[in-house]
């Protein structure tokens, strides 16, 4: 009795587990950013580490965070959407908003990078 409700289950998860299925695939568990800023000056390409990098959809509003070298900042952690992002720094004029859209698959985000020249007053 045992061997046939064994082999009964075994027949049913073979049902529910297609190939093709999404569950085939295998996520990590990395974290990963939505949104990359590298921001420069549009002078002399040096980057601005003070600068206010936000972005927002909706009623959600993120300042993103300076991460890795000086004048890159990341946010949108494992979150997509479609988000206005602004960037400011003091001595330079401020860009036009911009949207930038990130998407994701299966598993995680598609990381959108979103390089940014600020002129100097």
């Amino acid at each position: 009795m045992r061997h046939l409700l064994l082999g009964a289950i075994l027949s049913l998860a073979g049902v529910v587990s297609l190939p093709g299925c999404l569950d085939t695939q295998e996520c990590t568990t990395d974290y990963r950013f939505g949104i990359n800023v590298t921001v420069r000056s549009a002078s002399s390409g040096a980057p601005i580490a003070d600068a206010t990098v936000v972005i927002a959809e909706d009623t959600y509003t993120e300042t993103l965070s300076p991460i890795g070298p000086p004048g890159s900042y990341a946010g949108a952690g494992e979150r997509e959407g479609r988000y206005t992002l602004s960037v400011s720094a003091p001595g330079f004029v401020s860009p036009a908003p911009r949207t930038v859209v990130v998407t994701g698959d299966e598993c995680h985000v598609i990381g959108v990078s979103v390089p940014i020249e600020l002129t100097p007053m």
